[in-house]
């Protein structure tokens, strides 16, 4: 890519030069350096690498023709490699000063991911690549805080340059209506227990969701369903029991089962069939970067596992319903609904079992209150804890 790019610009092939790699690409090699250093390959001619000087002239003669260089970066929190992605290009920039007025060029880097919503998170999270593990950012907003826009631009200094933050503090809907449904299953602790309770636990959940799904199928009007579960083997399950329940439900045509082991035939179905199909199954790892506009109906099962990258996905999927189809017509005018199930085991004690269901109730409810905090803090810019205002920002970490 690197080689095409420099080919391009040194035959003056084109002014108009667009190429993409994947930040998943960015791989440590044999020497200790990174396969973002191919990058520098594209101004190879414009450095003096004897006196490690930028060479003006050269740089001035591409920008002559070539004035705007537009790096972007999405989905920067998706992968464990994507802060060190953006760490390699600022140094890429730096070293050949794009950024500065003399050379001619006006170089912006793009950041976008909806888990960077505030300038405070962005300097932790970004600023230095040292590993981390997944986390959650929270923050009290003082009570005479300024009233948080729909849309916010503020000014800060990141990496000693100007930036800014861009943050849309809204939802794609007339009204959203919010419903959080619980289940907790109380087990007597006992070393030789067998799995069959929590086994009963998910069957008691996969049924509310097969009911729920059935229910939304029937109203005249419903379009589209977006059904997210962080296991591929209880989409299968689902889709099955769904299967067995209803007269006709075929892939592609009234469902889409989207995860990482989809193959590329399957993925091509997807696009074709995309707004075609009554519920689209998915699981993170398959549904970055998909949008299903027809969708109004999103029923999320939340994961007990991972729980801070799994909230950050959660974040993600509950705007999967968003976007125009069929020539510019969109849904995003309209109301629309988010369903939460969070399911939990309580193992209580037999010496003293009402402390042990106490824990297991306040571990629940604790969930319940970073889940709401943290999708209010990415619909409004805040949620409330009591009566007080939190930023709330669940985010994967870094390798």
């Amino acid at each position: 890519i690197s080689e095409g790019i420099y080919a391009l610009i040194n035959c003056q092939v084109s002014n108009n030069i667009v190429a993409t790699v994947s930040i998943q690409s960015l791989k440590m090699k044999e020497n200790g350096q990174n396969t973002l250093d191919y990058l520098e390959n594209i101004f190879q001619d414009t450095y003096n690498k004897r006196e490690k000087l930028v060479i003006p002239a050269k740089m001035q003669e591409i920008s002559r023709r070539i004035k705007h260089i537009f790096i972007m970066i999405d989905e920067i929190t998706g992968d464990d490699g994507g802060v060190e992605f953006l760490a390699g290009i600022a140094k890429i920039v730096k070293k050949y000063q794009l950024h500065e007025a003399k050379h001619g060029f006006n170089t912006k880097i793009i950041v976008a991911d909806a888990s960077i919503v505030d300038p405070d998170v962005i300097k932790q999270h970004l600023n230095n690549t040292s590993p981390e593990p997944d986390k959650i950012y929270f923050k009290k907003l003082p009570k005479n805080s300024d009233v948080i826009e729909p849309l916010q631009v503020t000014p800060f200094e990141f990496k000693k340059l100007a930036a800014t933050v861009i943050n849309a503090n809204s939802y794609p809907a007339r009204s959203l209506d919010i419903t959080y449904k619980v289940f907790v299953e109380t087990v007597k602790y006992n070393e030789d227990a067998s799995l069959k309770e929590n086994n009963d636990l998910v069957k008691r959940v996969q049924s509310e969701i097969i009911q729920d799904i059935n229910q939304r199928l029937a109203i005249p009007g419903v379009e589209q369903i977006i059904v997210y579960i962080q296991d591929k083997r209880r989409l299968a399950e689902l889709i099955e029991k769904i299967q067995n329940s209803r007269e006709k439900f075929e892939p592609f045509t009234d469902y889409l089962e989207i995860h990482a082991s989809i193959s590329e035939e399957e993925k091509q179905n997807i696009q074709e069939y995309k707004n075609q199909a009554k519920v689209i199954f998915m699981t993170a790892s398959g549904s970055r970067g998909l949008s299903f506009p027809k969708t109004k109906h999103i029923l999320v099962d939340i994961p007990r596992f991972q729980i801070e990258k799994n909230l950050m996905e959660v974040i993600q999927v509950i705007y999967r319903g968003r976007g125009e189809y069929d020539n510019g017509k969109t849904l995003d005018g309209e109301d629309k609904e988010l369903v939460f199930y969070l399911s939990d085991t309580a193992f209580y004690d037999a010496d003293d079992a009402e402390l042990s269901l106490q824990e297991s109730k306040l571990s629940l409810l604790n969930l319940l209150l970073i889940l709401k905090t943290a999708v209010m803090t990415r619909i409004l810019g805040y949620g409330y804890l009591g009566r007080e205002k939190f930023l709330m920002i669940p985010i994967g970490g870094k390798s």
